[in-house]
């Protein structure tokens, strides 16, 4: 076999490899809404713990880091947005507002939906 066609058989199986995983990714996101709507729920029910934002923003690290690379730039940017917004509620002191979380967070949930439903 050439080199040529080894390279070539490399790339082809690069490619599917990728492909799996992105379907993985696109298969567990309504999982992701699930988890995301029961935080936004507990972020309502218990306005004066972090333990909700904790949670939002794992999740919407994961997602920012997953996304991109699987093609999805603006989910990524949105959950980099929150990632960034529910850093900044955990980080201060006093009472939270987690307004802009929840107003990207509900983006986000938005944009999830609109892939799902091109997939």
């Amino acid at each position: 076999m050439s080199e040529f066609a080894k390279s070539d058989e490399a790339a082809q199986s690069l490619e599917a490899g990728i492909a799996r995983i992105r379907d993985k990714f696109i298969e567990q996101l309504p999982e992701r809404v699930s988890e995301l709507d029961g935080l936004l729920d507990n972020l309502y029910e218990n306005e004066d713990s972090k333990e909700p934002v904790t949670g939002i923003r794992n999740i919407a690290h994961k997602l920012h880091g997953q996304a991109g690379c699987f093609g999805f730039a603006e989910l990524g940017q949105i959950a980099a947005k929150l990632e960034e917004q529910a850093d900044l509620v955990i980080e201060a002191k006093g009472p939270l507002d987690t307004e802009n979380v929840e107003a990207y967070l509900v983006l986000l949930l938005d944009q999830i939906e609109e892939r799902l439903a091109a997939a």
